[in-house]
């Protein structure tokens, strides 16, 4: 695992000039209906797609999204991390002005108009892999920084590791 490391509830990531210690917001798990089987839904399906928009790439007629929140992450600005245990690789990097918000409401939930061009597609790409891997018995660890410095911070670890899932 080059590059970061782990110790207890922390992922300590390094970048050119500094040493960076990312705190522990748990894992994802998907909404779950009373009988246990996972929330899903095909949100594309109940857009009213007056203009004629075509799906975005992450988004196909019959493409199913789940619910998640992550209460645990704070309401502040920051820089996240997505990583799947056992993992060498960083799946994914983000900033956001509110960190619960982007879960809860961004990936955790998709929007009808997400899954079309000019939507979020990150979110729709997301959030499928969050079912994807729960469907192979994985989940995504979630790590954040809080900092007001969070497109910057971004922008530094983006040039210094290559992540699975950011383009």
């Amino acid at each position: 695992m080059e590059g970061y490391k782990i110790e207890g509830n922390f992922l300590i990531l390094k970048t050119r000039d500094e040493s960076l210690r990312f705190t522990s917001a748990g894992y994802i798990e998907p909404k779950r209906n009373e009988d246990g089987s996972v929330v899903t839904d095909r949100p594309q399906e109940r857009y009213n797609n007056k203009k004629g928009l075509p799906l975005n790439k992450h988004c196909k007629k019959k493409t199913e999204f789940t619910a998640f929140k992550m209460d645990s992450l704070p309401t502040g600005c920051g820089v996240y991390v997505w990583l799947v245990d056992g993992n060498p690789k960083l799946s994914y990097i983000g900033e956001a002005k509110n960190l619960r918000k982007r879960f809860s409401s961004g990936y955790g939930k998709i929007s009808p108009r997400n899954c079309f061009e000019k939507g979020q597609p990150t979110n729709c790409k997301m959030n499928q892999n969050v079912l994807s891997l729960w469907r192979k018995g994985k989940l995504f660890h979630i790590y954040f920084l809080e900092t007001e410095k969070h497109k910057e911070i971004e922008r530094k670890l983006l040039a210094f590791y290559e992540t699975d899932f950011n383009e």
